[in-house]
Formats: C-alpha cells, structure tokens, sequence
C-alpha cells in the first residue's frame, strides 16, 4: 500500500474481522507499507470478508 500526498511521515493498517477482533496491525515510516496476508500469529488469512482501518 502507498499513500501520495505532500507531508505524508507514516502510514498504518489495522485488519478487524466481522466481529470486530483486530487480527492485524502494521505500521511504517514514510509513505509505503509492504504488508504479507497473515494474522498476528503468521497464519494465513482465510477467506472472506474483513474491516480495515488505514491512517496517514
């Protein structure tokens, strides 16, 4: 992911399932963040459908 944009310091991501159980947080410095599809344990993500929460 990658955000555009004068002044950009840092971007974040925070994954939320449908019941609303953060499953994923990942932040960066400066305005590109490489992410790998697994959960706080490394396990692959399954399938479906998930909420997201991306800060600049």
């Amino acid at each position: 992911m990658q955000a555009q944009g004068a002044g950009v310091e840092s971007i974040g991501l925070r994954l939320y399932d449908l019941s609303r159980q953060r499953i994923m947080q990942r932040s960066a410095q400066g305005q590109q963040l490489m992410i790998s599809l697994t959960d706080q344990t490394g396990r692959p993500l399954a399938n479906g459908v998930y909420l997201y929460v991306i800060t600049v």
